[in-house]
């Protein structure tokens, strides 16, 4: 019989980023946040055909998609969030692009920006700047 490793799984980005949306929906609904978006910078048109995804990229350029966005973008009253979610893990690396993005976002006097690794540390970074409304 041969020996199986066991690993611990790593949640994907993903299974994290879900997480973090689901907490930023509660504080949604008890209003300590005005709201928040994640977005969509991936290009999924590729499954169709090689042609209609560089096509699309073009034009998802041409109307200023940019490169190194974001995952995740929660509005506070007086602040602005940007949340570039990785996975927990040690081999989780972020693009040149992602940290030129977070480099601008922070020379706001209004927006911040972090790289979180894992639902814990993101939920931990908007626990920092969550306060009751008034």
């Amino acid at each position: 019989m041969a020996k199986e490793k066991i690993k611990d799984k790593v949640p994907s980005e993903y299974e994290e980023q879900k997480i973090v949306v689901k907490y930023l929906t509660e504080l949604k609904e008890q209003e300590k946040i005005i709201t928040f978006f994640a977005t969509t910078n991936e290009n999924t048109t590729y499954k169709q055909s090689k042609k209609w995804a560089i096509i699309a990229e073009i034009k998802a350029r041409a109307s200023g998609k940019r490169k190194g966005v974001s995952d995740l973008c929660v509005v506070l009253w007086d602040k602005v969030l940007f949340i570039e979610m990785k996975k927990n893990d040690k081999k989780a690396r972020t693009k040149k692009e992602q940290i030129e993005f977070l480099k601008d976002i922070n020379t706001s006097t209004v927006c911040f920006g972090s790289v979180c690794y894992g639902a814990k540390d993101a939920i931990d970074y908007i626990n920092l700047f969550i306060k009751d409304k008034q």
